[in-house]
């Protein structure tokens, strides 16, 4: 952008700030200037304007594999300046640069920028690629590249949950009336042993992460590749997804959470995708209890759709609410070109079926039938036929008999559901196998049962399918070799304070294959075709002896943009540099804020303390808190990894309100400050003091706002053809 623009960007966000009574919050001018091929007295220039015009810290950007660039600015920048105004860099390609040569240089503060989203990638394509090779969970959970059950619901406060409901639930189960309050001291009733106290658990290492099983890993050495499912053309997701149920061959349903891991599941060769309950609130950062609501549900799995070109079975649990709440979740669902739905018979709002299963209450079963009728009705409504019902019996699951459950099952059938789900949490499929002896084949024809098999992995995959099970669900893996992979990615960087030793280790794909994720190839030929082809366009006459149905302004303007698939680079293959995170196990250690010191002003510390100041990326409510309880200080909301968590384009495809969505999730999930990568400010200067204002409602601790043009191109894209903001408009 031209400075003066930029600087009246600046200078509008720092009134802004006045304005709401924000003065701790933290506002960054990220020059772009080595990016776009700029001298270091250009970037100088720029950055002592902006730094006039009110900024609190320069974001100085290089694309350099060493830091000259970086010393050459803060030789000239000097002591006092970075006093005043502290630089950030983000040393993504010049890793190798010892951090003390950051402290020696007086930098203010390290972002590392992309490497849990870039662990989490190499974690998910190893997790699908597997899971689709082998068929079975055994080899990954044997392998230790996953966190258990339990540590998803320790990153959810679980336990909080727990307690509260014993304190306002079960403490309450004898009041009927205001006789129960007689003698009680109502400011602090005290209903449960802790009524008063902590009601957080104990902090410990993260079981299973990082550490292998006795038994041998049979992935050391696995390297997914690439073999996308291309599915029937002219075929709608939803009848490819009845096609995979009711086929003659075993389905496989993958988990996903966002669009990112829909689209490395589809990579992986599944045919199908398991929107799960429990991946997605965790992702958000919340709980597997309706915290999120179905709403927030419905963005996520809408970029899942977008994608990806196979179907998605969306984990609807209850169908957050009555018959009605149902129906109109089916109507929002084939809007957005969803397969499917799987509604259980559980009581809204919903606890995860794997805590206190026994304790938890089951629908009626006339109410749960007449939920599915009124969304068999919907679908005739709306002429959906093809979209495909399926309802999940929790029978075993809260201790009944085979009996009870074929009986709910049966009864769900006949109200109109195309599929059952059958869920167990016995370690053998035991309970599987004695309902299948008598579902039969005919019922099992018409009406196919799908299982879950999270705990009875060991079982061979050949028994589902001696079984004449119609489905199988591999339903929350991808999450949770995810987070084994950022955990480690967090703590080893916190721990060395370099990117040297993970980026050396194979455990994270290189940033290309992340822009090739988001098929930023696609968008590139775009550009030609419609940007570079008509620069010449001033008029009319343009168009002279031109075909305007297909003006051919590009070599290639008819063909087919996208590039040819190749296996993910750097996925799983350890470089020549020795591992030196082999064996490493990442602790909990949360970093605790002082007490009634606010967010803002622990970022504006942070920067311009005496110390080295670091900032871990995180790209969603999950990995913030890892980023947390790895022990930092700060993080930094990358743009890069949130678009591409969202299955986008780091090019502001993704809305500044879609953002803002899932910052404020990560500000809810954590006590340390955010600083948000904020691109251009969203347009500008008046677009930039309104994103401000809402980034101040949501707590967040600063936004750092860079030089370029509106809408942006990631800076190691294309860097030196990218155009600056003028001098006075950023300013």
């Amino acid at each position: 952008a031209p400075i003066g623009e930029f600087c009246g960007k600046i200078h509008a966000c720092r009134d802004e700030l006045h304005n709401i009574g924000a003065s701790d919050f933290v506002l960054v001018a990220r020059t772009e200037s080595f990016i776009t091929g700029k001298t270091v007295d250009e970037a100088l220039r720029r950055a002592d304007a902006y730094r006039l015009a009110g900024a609190d810290a320069i974001l100085c950007h290089s694309k350099r594999k060493d830091d000259a660039d970086i010393r050459a600015f803060m030789a000239q920048w000097g002591p006092a300046r970075a006093a005043s105004c502290p630089v950030i860099i983000v040393p993504t390609t010049y890793y190798t640069t010892p951090t003390s040569a950051f402290r020696e240089a007086r930098i203010g503060a390290v972002i590392w920028a992309n490497h849990n989203l870039r662990s989490s990638i190499a974690a998910m394509q190893t997790a699908s690629g597997a899971i689709f090779d082998r068929e079975s969970l055994a080899p990954l959970e044997n392998s230790g590249r996953v966190v258990p059950v339990k540590e998803v619901f320790r990153l959810q406060n679980l336990h909080e949950l727990l307690e509260a409901e014993k304190k306002y639930v079960d403490a309450y189960a004898d009041c009927h009336g205001p006789e129960f309050f007689a003698g009680r001291d109502n400011a602090d009733p005290k209903r449960i042993e802790n009524g008063g106290g902590d009601a957080g658990p104990k902090k410990a290492a993260p079981g299973g992460t990082g550490k292998k099983s006795a038994v041998e890993d049979e992935l050391a050495g696995y390297v997914p590749t690439v073999r996308p499912c291309k599915p029937p053309v002219g075929m709608s997701k939803a009848a490819q997804l009845r096609a995979l149920l009711q086929g003659p061959e075993l389905g496989f349903l993958m988990e996903a959470h966002n669009g990112l891991s829909a689209k490395i599941v589809q990579e992986a060769g599944f045919k199908g995708i398991w929107a799960s309950g429990l991946s997605i609130s965790a992702s958000l950062g919340v709980r597997d209890n309706n915290e999120a609501s179905y709403t927030q549900v419905l963005d996520v799995v809408e970029y899942m759709s977008d994608a990806t070109d196979i179907p998605i079975l969306l984990d609807g649990d209850t169908g957050y609410g009555d018959f009605n709440n149902a129906r109109r979740l089916i109507r929002k669902l084939k809007d957005i070109d969803i397969a499917g739905v799987c509604l259980e018979d559980k009581i809204f709002p919903k606890m995860n079926s794997f805590m206190m299963g026994e304790k938890q209450e089951l629908a009626p079963i006339g109410e749960f039938c007449g939920k599915i009728h009124a969304c068999r009705d919907e679908l005739h409504n709306i002429g959906a036929s093809d979209f495909v019902l399926v309802a999940r019996t929790e029978s075993f699951i809260t201790g009944k008999t085979v009996d009870e459950a074929l009986r709910r099952a049966d009864a769900y059938r006949l109200a109109g559901a195309d599929a059952i789900l059958c869920h167990s949490k016995r370690k053998d499929d035991a309970d599987i196998r004695a309902f299948m002896a008598q579902w039969g084949p005919a019922r099992a024809a018409s009406c196919p049962v799908i299982i879950v098999p999270t705990t009875y992995y060991t079982t061979p995959t050949s028994a589902f399918r001696e079984a004449r099970i119609g489905a199988v669900i591999w339903a929350n893996h991808n999450l949770r070799s995810s987070i084994a992979a950022m955990q480690t990615a967090s703590g080893a960087i916190f721990d060395r304070e370099s990117l040297a030793p993970l980026e050396n280790s194979g455990r994270v794909v290189p940033v290309k294959e992340v822009f090739r994720l988001q098929n930023l190839h696609e968008l590139l030929e775009a550009e030609k075709k419609y940007v570079d082809a008509y620069a010449d366009c001033h008029g009319p006459e343009f168009f002279a002896g031109r075909d305007n149905a297909d003006p051919k302004r590009i070599e290639n303007g008819g063909g087919d943009a996208g590039p040819k698939k190749a296996a993910p680079g750097g996925t799983g293959k350890k470089s020549a540099v020795e591992d030196e995170l082999a064996g490493y196990v990442p602790t909990v250690r949360p970093c605790k804020p002082p007490v009634g010191m606010s967010k803002a002003a622990q970022l504006r510390a942070l920067l311009q303390g005496p110390e080295l100041g670091f900032l871990m990326e995180a790209h969603n409510g999950l990995s913030a808190k890892i980023v947390q309880e790895a022990g930092f200080k700060g993080i930094w909301a990358s743009g890069l990894s949130i678009s591409a968590s969202l299955g986008v384009r780091d090019n502001n495809e993704a809305s500044y309100t879609q953002v803002l969505d899932v910052v404020e999730y990560m500000s809810d999930a954590t006590d340390i400050p955010i600083l948000l990568d904020g691109d251009t400010g969203y347009g500008d200067f008046n677009n930039a003091r309104r994103l401000i204002r809402k980034l101040k409602d949501i707590d967040i601790a600063g936004v750092c706002l860079e030089d370029k043009i509106f809408p942006k191109m990631n800076s190691f894209m294309m860097g030196e053809k990218q155009e600056l903001a003028p001098i006075g408009e950023f300013c």
